[in-house]
């Protein structure tokens, strides 16, 4: 079944993402060097994504819940089960070697299964600790699968959008203890749901616009990468969703806006970094 056409400005916010990702891994060489950790809305970035992708990919074929859920598992569990059995063999040969993992047999199960679980330093994390992202990532497919069995096009993206938005509101006004109730009502859920909300409605954009528009939506961009790469820095205790969800929205929105006008990343390099992002 041939896949829509690539965005390549999604494409390229990809590889963007990716590396906010791996600065906000530096978090404990950047201080050695006199700069603060940052990049932690590349996550956001991601998220944000992966809801309008899901939307776009969908939105003019005919995807059985089964087969959208077989292809996201082809692309994502292979490459992640590897690693994640390496690491846990590392940590199986080597205890010390990595402080915040054990080899428990009964964390690997739920690691390869994509559940969250409390690790003993109080992360909900996998063994693979990256890897919690994912643990979003098939919560958000599943969903999505779901909503593909309702009846119209649109349905089921507005039936996620408000799964999602009943969670996070439950979340508040519940306060769960369980590592199910704290993950899954976490905001950066809604990430997810702004993601549907703009596939949804992007291509409401005039397919013409004058250069001022065009340059209004190249600064929401700009404005929306310095907040996500600010914000998180001025108010570290605040949640990520408004500090990465909201910014990430202008990103990829703007983005899009700009695809639409003809305003295109063209360089290569990014193209192939945004290849390369899950793998990153």
């Amino acid at each position: 079944m041939p896949g829509p056409r690539v965005v390549k400005n999604v494409q390229a916010l990809r590889g963007l993402a990716a590396l906010l990702v791996i600065f906000a891994h530096l978090e404990t060489v950047l201080p050695r060097i006199g700069l603060q950790p940052f990049g932690y809305g590349g996550v956001d970035i991601f998220f944000v994504i992966s809801g309008f992708i899901m939307v776009y990919m969908t939105a003019d074929r005919d995807v059985t819940p089964i087969y959208f859920m077989s292809d996201r598992i082809a692309r994502i569990v292979p490459i992640y089960w590897i690693i994640t059995l390496a690491v846990f063999g590392l940590v199986l040969l080597s205890p010390t070697l990595v402080q915040t993992t054990r080899a428990d047999w009964g964390e690997l199960a739920e690691s390869l299964a994509f559940i969250p679980f409390e690790k003993n330093h109080g992360l909900m994390q996998p063994i693979l600790f990256v890897g919690w992202t994912l643990n979003y990532e098939m919560f958000f497919y599943l969903l999505f699968a779901l909503g593909l069995a309702l009846p119209g096009k649109k349905a089921g993206p507005l039936a996620v959008i408000c799964c999602l938005v009943f969670l996070v509101v439950a979340g508040v006004v519940e306060h769960p203890r369980s590592v199910f109730g704290r993950f899954y009502t976490n905001s950066i859920v809604l990430d997810f749901a702004l993601g549907v909300l703009i596939g949804l409605t992007h291509t409401k954009i005039p397919l013409q616009a004058t250069v001022s528009s065009k340059v209004a939506a190249a600064s929401l961009v700009v404005a929306g990468i310095i907040l996500v790469l600010v914000l998180p820095l001025i108010f570290p205790d605040v949640s990520t969703f408004p500090l990465g969800g909201l910014p990430a929205c202008l990103i990829v929105g703007g983005a899009l806006i700009l695809e639409r006008w003809g305003w295109v990343v063209k360089a290569a390099w990014c193209l192939v970094v945004g290849n390369a992002s899950y793998s990153i």
